[in-house]
């Protein structure tokens, strides 16, 4: 008898160890799916709010899936504008490009929140026209997926630990083959956008530039809105797209897209509480 108490009191301590153990815990681990372990919010703090968008772009769809209502916005420097005076709650990008905004902008004042990937995960890729550039691009970027360059592109441009101002490497280029005109958008850091030297910089900007090596073209950028570069594609205005473009069925039936260059999700800028 006395052995079946003890047991029981055992068995009793365990449970309220368990019942006693910190809340904090499981908030660790809703932030860790989440992918919020560093932020003060989290995207269910966004139902029903408003959040800036960037026209023609997924993320309506995902400030909708998470119950926040969508604002449209052409530049995100207005999206912030308007987070800075209340008129919106948010902004949503890719979880690189808001990071990257939230670097920028001051981390003592500005967070990236990330959205589950369940709720939105995509492929990134670039656009042509020409089908026989999409073939050689591939080749190309098969290579240096090979080789190693591919890896390290990554690994500094899509660091938490970004340096925007770090200076783009050397690329060696004949030119012999003439120009590879490239159109892209600067408003997408840190896929693309203008440095304070005045240049191109990014991921897609080092990605074009060693493309154009391989292709001994050099390569002349065209800057657009991010709205603007399949239509400016589907005329053959530029040879070539590379930004944060996300590949999609509707879209592949206006232009033709690459291999996919990397996979994204959705990430929220917003204002520290």
């Amino acid at each position: 008898m006395k052995k079946i108490v003890v047991l029981l009191l055992c068995a009793l301590f365990v449970s309220m160890l368990a019942a006693c153990s910190p809340a904090e815990e499981t908030e660790t681990d809703i932030r860790a799916e989440t992918g919020a372990i560093d932020a003060n919010l989290r995207y269910t703090d966004f139902e029903g709010k408003s959040i800036g968008v960037l026209t023609d772009t997924l993320c309506y769809f995902t400030a909708e899936k998470i119950g926040a209502t969508p604002v449209n916005y052409s530049e995100s420097s207005a999206a912030v504008d308007d987070m800075r005076q209340g008129s919106v709650d948010g902004y949503i990008n890719a979880l690189s490009v808001v990071r990257a905004m939230a670097a920028e902008l001051g981390r003592d004042t500005f967070e990236a929140v990330a959205v589950p990937a369940d709720i939105f995960s995509a492929e990134i890729g670039g656009i042509s026209h020409d089908q026989a550039l999409i073939d050689n691009f591939n080749e190309f970027f098969a290579e240096i997926a090979a080789d190693g360059t591919l890896d390290d592109m990554k690994s500094r441009w899509f660091s938490e630990d970004l340096d925007l101002d770090a200076p783009m490497p050397d690329i060696a280029n004949s030119g012999d083959n003439g120009v590879l005109q490239v159109a892209t958008t600067s408003d997408a850091k840190p896929y693309a956008y203008i440095g304070e030297d005045g240049s191109f910089k990014g991921f897609s900007i080092e990605l074009a530039l060693r493309f154009g090596a391989y292709e001994e073209k050099t390569v002349e950028f065209t800057d657009m809105e991010f709205g603007k570069l399949i239509p400016y594609i589907a005329d053959q205005n530029a040879d070539l797209s590379l930004a944060n473009m996300v590949i999609t069925e509707e879209r592949a039936r206006q232009v033709l897209f690459t291999d996919p260059l990397c996979d994204e999700q959705h990430g929220i800028l917003a204002i520290k509480r």
